[in-house]
């Protein structure tokens, strides 16, 4: 099933899994592939285009930007902003200070309600 969203984003669902992108000239700048789980939102995988990495990079804010749709999509489906994800292993504590997210174990990182509305209120303020 194809989505279109507000902002440019296109979307996909096939079965439990919703993978979203936004498309930036002719290249896909980000992407990011959810599954709403029964109490949170699930994150398999959050990316951004090649030439939108490092010191180069195009746009900057893509990653927070991308989870944060994923909190706002965990509270329209009523789970109070909680996302889950697996990090790589040397971004855990990048993520613990740029997302708020809690290391909950192992790679296993969670974003809680109070760190999901920071992060929805700085990338989507005005919706």
């Amino acid at each position: 099933m194809a989505l279109q969203l507000a902002g440019g984003i296109q979307g996909t669902c096939k079965g439990y899994l919703q993978t979203y992108h936004r498309q930036q000239s002719d290249n896909h700048s980000r992407i990011i592939s959810l599954e709403v789980k029964e109490d949170h939102v699930y994150m398999h995988l959050v990316e951004s285009a090649p030439f939108n990495k490092g010191s180069g990079k195009m746009y900057s804010g893509v990653p927070g930007n991308l989870v944060a749709f994923a909190c706002k999509l965990s509270f329209q489906r009523g789970h109070e902003g909680n996302v889950s994800f697996i990090s790589k292993t040397q971004l855990i504590e990048h993520y613990e200070k740029t997302l708020g997210a809690m290391h909950f174990g192992g790679r296993v990182m969670v974003i809680e309600t109070t760190s999901a509305l920071k992060l929805i209120n700085r990338y989507f303020k005005n919706q």
